[in-house]
């Protein structure tokens, strides 16, 4: 293979390479599909005393018209055309925006399966094992992130296998993090510490500072998760130390951050608040940007969780409205509703109902505006308990009729959500149980004709074997008759 090819099916190749080679915050954009309190250490975010389940389960799902769009229309003639004139590499050049397309927001997955499924078999065709390890690593990434992680995990094998097989130490290294981070999902902390310590030795051996950071703070994350916060404190030292290299004031001030809240889930609140100290101190002069304001007021929230602690809410208040204040710079309204449920949180613990009501009522009208229902329903809880606690029941009753509706239309809806993505993994297995069953009846319909073919011929045979035996007995008989016949006459005559 040419290395101009390479160099094309790299570049071509790469559109779902984010997840895949797995940066800092590449990583955060894989794994954070779940709850996100279980991942606040690995994306820098602050971890909320209130209910942070996941906001995007209850939102509806992209329409799947059947009208496709004037790109997919014109990425399909494309590909008709250069199939039309046998042009592998242009064809592999469409189906893989064709694909990238289909993965973007607004398409159902189904289609975009099949686009890659397809350039599997031009890749194929081409005999080009580094453009098929590249479809398989993004097929891969594709099923992990529509949760069908035994599919994700055979195609990111195979991609492995013809990594390691071109020696590129890179990629293998990639994959090896990949799988690492699906084993770390299934819960299967063993076989994701092998894989993330393979990852490790090539990117040391490399001298890759960033890409060692990415495998020490998934460690740390990993441990953190198996109860195992000593261990998981080391390799945030490890962390810390590796950033230090890298002159980066940013991912320094987020791994301070993340052994500090480390720290504080080991209960040593005090190495936990200096911890925070160090990262803002990071921060302070270089806090332009959206990600690192964004940093700045997560840190200053976990410095307000930890004074609650402590039992210093006045002291907590301050930390929360610096907060406030950062996160309305950048009108970050989701933070904002969650700055406004821990504060009120304060005030409900010193019985300062009032206050308390007043906050979350400003959730209600975010979280209204934001139509972010899953948060909403909790807020109706909360001011339901409220007004309960005051004694006007009118209200506690209106709001606990709020949040009774609202909350059976969102379980309702979740039930409904698991039977679309049941019947969203029958159509993705549909194609290969098909053909599965396809090669099954054309093997018995095979058979069957073998089987007639050789009863025909038995029956032939047979019937031949009847008939001459037939005409011998015939013959026998006839032969016998005649000597009978004979022998009488040549008795008369004697």
């Amino acid at each position: 293979m040419t290395t101009s090819k390479k160099i094309w099916l790299l570049g071509l190749g790469l559109f779902l390479a984010s997840p895949a080679i797995a940066s800092e915050e590449d990583v955060v954009t894989v794994i954070q599909s779940g709850n996100r309190m279980d991942d606040y250490i690995m994306s820098g975010n602050i971890e909320y005393l209130r209910d942070q389940s996941d906001k995007g389960g209850t939102e509806s799902n992209p329409s799947e018209s059947t009208h496709e769009s004037p790109e997919v229309s014109r990425l399909k003639q494309k590909i008709e055309f250069a199939r039309e004139q046998e042009d592998l590499k242009a064809e592999a050049d469409a189906l893989l925006a064709l694909t990238q397309l289909y993965m973007s927001d607004g398409y159902p997955t189904g289609p975009g399966l099949l686009s890659l499924q397809r350039y599997h078999e031009v890749m194929k065709d081409m005999a080009d094992e580094m453009g098929l390890a590249v479809a398989y690593r993004n097929s891969g990434v594709v099923f992990y992130r529509e949760g069908d992680f035994e599919q994700a995990l055979n195609y990111y094998l195979k991609a492995t296998e013809i990594f390691e097989s071109l020696n590129h130490k890179k990629e293998s290294a990639n994959m090896y993090y990949n799988i690492g981070l699906l084993f770390s999902k299934l819960g299967n902390e063993r076989n994701a510490q092998t894989y993330y310590v393979k990852c490790l030795r090539i990117r040391e051996a490399a001298g890759d500072m960033a890409g060692k950071a990415s495998v020490f703070k998934a460690l740390a994350l990993l441990h953190k998760r198996a109860g195992s916060i000593d261990i998981s404190i080391s390799y945030y030292d490890k962390l810390i130390a590796t950033c230090r290299g890298m002159d980066n004031p940013y991912k320094l001030a987020s791994a301070y951050n993340n052994k500090g809240v480390a720290l504080k889930e080991a209960a040593r609140y005090r190495e936990a608040a200096s911890y925070y100290h160090l990262a803002l101190k990071q921060l302070q002069d270089n806090s332009e940007s959206d990600k690192e304001a964004a940093l700045t007021a997560s840190i200053y929230e976990n410095i307000g969780i930890l004074l609650r602690y402590d039992n210093r809410p006045d002291e907590a208040m301050v930390y929360y409205n610096r907060a406030l204040e950062v996160r309305s710079s950048m009108d970050d309204q989701a933070a904002i509703s969650d700055i406004y449920a821990n504060m009120a949180n304060i005030m409900q613990e010193r019985k300062k109902l009032d206050e308390a009501i007043a906050l979350y009522k400003k959730c209600e009208e975010i979280e209204s505006d934001r139509g972010d229902r899953q948060s909403l329903v909790a807020t109706y809880g909360q001011l339901a308990s409220l007004y309960k606690e005051k004694s006007n029941i009118k209200r506690a009753l209106y709001y606990q009729e709020k949040f009774t509706s609202l909350q059976m239309a969102l379980l309702e809806e979740n039930r409904n959500n698991e039977l679309i993505t049941m019947q969203h993994q029958y159509e993705l297995q549909k194609k290969n149980r098909e053909i599965s069953r396809l090669n099954a009846e054309n093997q018995i319909q095979q058979a069957a004709i073998k089987q007639e073919k050789d009863l025909r011929t038995t029956w032939l045979f047979g019937t031949l074997g009847v008939i001459l035996l037939t005409l011998l007995t015939i013959a026998v008989f006839r032969h016998r008759t005649e000597v009978k016949k004979l022998k009488a006459l040549a008795g008369m005559k004697g």
